[in-house]
């Protein structure tokens, strides 16, 4: 066996007991450590790539929420700027004053809640048209929305939960 000059001897890695333990064994053993730091090998990796994965989940997830943060910060001080100018709503900030619904209960707010609020923040801050069509999808299709909505909407009826669906009163969701 020719050792490449300047790599490191095969016994720097292993204390001295090791190395002569492995001097010893015979082919047998050696052929089942090789098995057994392979599936070590193998178990470790599989480890690593899933908390890489996980790793790269956690940043999306924290930039995600930062994204979200910093557009709420932003569209709260041009809000607020506009109070001090004394501009009110004035051209080409139209949206500024649009209510967002959402369940305040911890956990609610999921990651693709968090992504769908905050297509609906961008399009505040850049006073973008698409505001009511992305709010009356949000309202009407996303987790939150569609249930925190109609439970608001049978309460305001006077329905109970599940009374809008075999209730005789016709249109008992519409005001």
């Amino acid at each position: 066996m020719r050792i490449p000059v300047g790599a490191p001897s095969p016994g720097v890695l292993l204390p001295a007991h090791l190395r002569q333990e492995l001097k010893y064994m015979n082919l047998r053993e050696l052929s089942e450590l090789l098995c057994d730091l392979e599936v070590c090998t193998r178990e470790n990796s599989e480890i690593l790539v899933q908390e890489l994965a996980r790793r790269d989940e956690l940043t999306f997830e924290k930039e995600l929420r930062n994204t979200f943060i910093s557009l709420l910060v932003s569209i709260h001080s041009r809000k607020q700027q506009l109070v001090v100018d004394k501009k009110g709503t004035a051209a080409g900030s139209k949206h500024l004053t649009t209510v967002i619904p959402y369940d305040a209960t911890p956990g609610s707010l999921t990651l693709p809640t968090i992504q769908v609020l905050n297509r609906i923040l961008k399009a505040i801050a850049d006073d973008n048209p698409t505001v009511p069509t992305l709010l009356t999808d949000y309202i009407l299709k996303d987790t939150v929305g569609g249930s925190w909505f109609f439970a608001h909407r049978l309460e305001h009826n006077g329905l109970q939960s599940g009374e809008a669906l075999t209730s005789n009163r016709p249109n008992a969701l519409v005001s």
